[in-house]
């Protein structure tokens, strides 16, 4: 069997790298980052231009109809090079709608994502997503639905168009997931009167997040994503907000994957340069077994993510398990290429100012983000022994 990318996926690849090369060096993203959005808006639309919202989105919705093999190249060079911008939270939320919408609600609202329109998922109450958790309320109201509650940690919130909300469903509202009916979805304008954002201090300033306020906020009856009927799904098969945080996992897989891959480039290029006693560091076994280490954890990590991506396109029941897998062994390859790489840096290493510490932050954030590693690998624990 042939593991290697074909020459389209390669071609993708090639244009990705050379684009953020170019647009998102470590200079620019400093300025976007430290800026007082963190988000420029033409570079977003450059990646739109490029096609990167339309890979996973089918055809007939206006997308380019590819997987998420090619989601996950995307990711990996975003990885690599920290591109500051709202493609996580799109990506989590096509994901979203492709789970859970009815095709009309597919073509409505994946067209504008396509086209560019920033969308993103309001899921948390607390530090980690579990349907018990979910506590928004949801009634109806004049032909459509009304909702109360407050979101926490969402991604790019201040820049979204469009926010896919997670709320507690009851006996008036059909649920989106599950036959115990916890959670109902909805795609809810982020101009709605009623919805509030407020910043949140990050760690990772090249993603932000926000608390949202839903008070009284009213949407129709075609923004409840309810096209998967619960109880007509079997116990093997995946709810749709499952299916919705395994492509989170592997998408955020791919990020860690680029960070940990950067963070081995920049250390040896570091190693080879640097002079002590006479020759490079990189000579000296205390750096080399480090080098080699980050290159195996670089190489496990690479090869995991294009496995659960596969499995995403071609095999579902094996797509949680990969995509958690991936996930857990991207992110540890990520905290341990960035802290390793600052070692090998030295004294220049731990200043704030070298780029190594914003692959730090970044790592550390993707690290919690739809679950702690911790939590993820109880879950595939419990999965492997029953």
């Amino acid at each position: 069997m042939d593991f290697s990318l074909t020459q389209e996926q390669e071609a993708l690849k090639e244009s990705v790298r050379d684009f953020l090369r170019k647009e998102s060096t470590s200079e620019k993203v400093r300025v976007v980052a430290f800026g007082e959005s963190g988000f420029d808006r033409s570079l977003w639309e450059s990646a739109v231009g490029l096609g990167w919202t339309s890979l996973v989105v089918p055809e007939e919705f206006g997308g380019i109809g590819l997987g998420w093999v090619e989601a996950a190249i995307v990711a990996e060079q975003i990885g690599m090079h920290l591109f500051p911008s709202p493609y996580y939270s799109s990506v989590f939320a096509t994901a979203a709608i492709l789970a859970a919408g009815d095709d009309e609600q597919k073509k409505v609202n994946l067209s504008r994502v396509v086209e560019g329109a920033i969308a993103t998922v309001a899921l948390w109450e607390d530090r980690s997503f579990h349907a018990s958790s979910i506590n928004m309320k949801v009634r109806k109201s004049n032909g459509g639905f009304v909702l109360d509650g407050t979101k926490l940690f969402v991604t790019d919130g201040e820049v979204a168009d469009l926010v896919v909300v997670a709320a507690a469903a009851g006996d008036a509202v059909p649920a989106s997931d599950d036959p115990s009916g916890r959670v109902a979805l909805f795609v809810v304008e982020s101009s709605n009167p009623g919805l509030s954002v407020q910043s949140l201090p990050v760690v990772d300033k090249t993603r932000r997040m926000s608390v949202l306020e839903f008070d009284g906020v009213e949407v129709p009856e075609s923004a409840h994503l309810n096209a998967v009927d619960p109880s007509s799904l079997g116990p093997l098969q995946p709810r749709p907000v499952d299916v919705m945080r395994d492509r989170a996992c592997l998408y955020i897989a791919g990020e860690q994957t680029g960070i940990a891959a950067r963070c081995l480039e920049m250390s040896l290029e570091y190693a080879k340069q640097r002079n002590q006693f006479g020759k490079p560091i990189g000579s000296y076994q205390a750096v080399s077994h480090k080098l080699a280490d980050m290159f195996v954890w670089v190489e496990h990590a690479r090869s995991l993510l294009y496995h659960a991506a596969w499995c995403a396109d071609h095999d579902p029941a094996m797509a949680p398990t990969a995509a958690w897998e991936a996930k857990v062994i991207a992110t540890q390859a990520a905290e341990r290429a960035t802290a390793d790489g600052i070692q090998i840096h030295g004294g220049i290493g731990f200043t704030w100012e070298h780029d190594l510490h914003m692959y730090f932050k970044r790592a550390r954030a993707n690290s919690v983000l739809v679950d702690e590693n911790r939590l993820l690998l109880d879950v595939l624990s419990k999965h492997r022994h029953g």
